[in-house]
């Protein structure tokens, strides 16, 4: 992860070809599934680097089979983790979970911990996006104490996690301090597709805290980086959806749409439910701030990202949609649904346990006149 992907691939494609000349155990050459096995691993993560991801998941079912066959808890564990990874950031919660616990029991006998702590976080990240908000946080937690103890690696990714799962949950200053921290680790390990990520949600954080400015700048970092690393990254999708987040809330409305639009169009294209649901979040809210505001539109694109969040599924993430839902309604005139999108969005952050969002929504409802 210290080169460009593209670097990596004709390496391991050049591994590949010698591998497939080689004899295997049997003297054939190419018969050696296992080394094969290895490689196919490693260029499924070169590929989810890339942010391609369905090349990314070819290569890993290549593994899964042959590592389930000779009983190797190693070529299971890391494969498994990967492809938990690449379906959460997808937006498949609900199928990385079972993904993550097959990598954590397999992980744990190899004695690779620090690998072990990153399907720990993972798995943790999962629980809270589903709404099991306090196993999700005593997981992640469990994970930062044992890589804190270890001076593992894998603190960097458990502070990627505990970024995401504090902003899907609401709490942005909390995200932004551990996407902070996150890029820390990331520097000092010289990973520069970490760094990319880091300050990518330290943007993303920012711009949810209402910190324009400082997520511009942060954003600038982002991608910078990744035009150093050969563009296309993983969360391409969700930071041109900040980007447009970012440009709405300072009030250029037509560049958050253009922004929007396209972060659809690149989540559609590499099958990411989560980060279309994102961008059609902000794309509703940009057609609603208009001068002549789209309003059917704006409440098409948020029906359209519930249902998104609903499939994964991410309460949390329901929540906050039709949180701003109840916004628009409410600035549209129609204060009955807004009252329903915001009672909704109270009951799910209740089911949640992300009690500081239940009072938000309370006070806001307080707002509207009794009926």
């Amino acid at each position: 992860l210290a080169y460009p992907p593209e670097q990596n691939l004709v390496r391991l494609t050049e591994a590949r070809r010698l591998v497939e000349e080689l004899p295997g155990p049997d003297g054939v050459p190419g018969s050696d599934r296992v080394r094969l096995a290895y490689i196919h691993g490693w260029m499924g993560r070169i590929h989810q680097a890339r942010n391609e991801l369905s090349e990314a998941l070819q290569h890993y079912r290549e593994v899964l089979p042959v590592a389930q066959e000779i009983g190797d808890p190693e070529l299971l564990g890391f494969p498994s983790n990967a492809m938990g990874q690449i379906l959460m950031v997808q937006g498949r919660v609900a199928k990385s979970e079972p993904l993550f616990r097959q990598s954590m029991t397999a992980l744990e006998q190899t004695g690779h911990l620090g690998y072990w702590v990153e399907a720990l976080a993972n798995h943790g990240a999962a629980l809270a996006y589903m709404g099991d908000y306090a196993e999700g946080m005593s997981e992640l937690e469990r994970a930062l104490a044992r890589a804190q103890e270890m001076g593992s690696e894998a603190i960097c990714l458990v502070y990627f996690n505990l970024a995401m799962v504090h902003l899907f949950c609401g709490d942005p200053l909390r995200a932004m301090e551990a996407a902070r921290k996150a890029t820390e680790a990331a520097e000092r390990s010289g990973d520069r597709l970490f760094v990319y990520w880091g300050h990518g949600f330290q943007a993303y954080a920012e711009a949810e805290a209402g910190r324009f400015e400082a997520a511009e700048a942060s954003m600038a970092r982002s991608q910078a980086v990744a035009r150093e690393l050969g563009g296309r990254l993983l969360f391409e999708d969700w930071f041109l959806a900040v980007r447009a987040q970012m440009a709405l809330g300072t009030g250029r409305i037509q560049e958050a749409l253009a922004l929007a639009e396209r972060a659809v169009f690149i989540a559609q294209e590499m099958d990411s439910v989560a980060g279309e649901a994102i961008a059609l979040l902000v794309w509703g809210q940009a057609l609603s701030s208009l001068e002549t505001p789209r309003w059917d539109e704006a409440e098409s694109r948020l029906a359209d990202s519930l249902r998104l969040m609903e499939s994964m599924p991410s309460p949390p993430q329901a929540a906050h949609t039709h949180l701003v839902w109840g916004t628009v309604c409410r600035d549209r005139g129609n204060l009955a649904a807004a009252r329903e999108h915001w009672e909704r969005a109270a009951a799910l952050c209740e089911a949640c346990g992300i009690t500081w969002q239940v009072e938000t929504v309370r006070v806001l409802i307080e707002t509207l006149p009794e009926v």
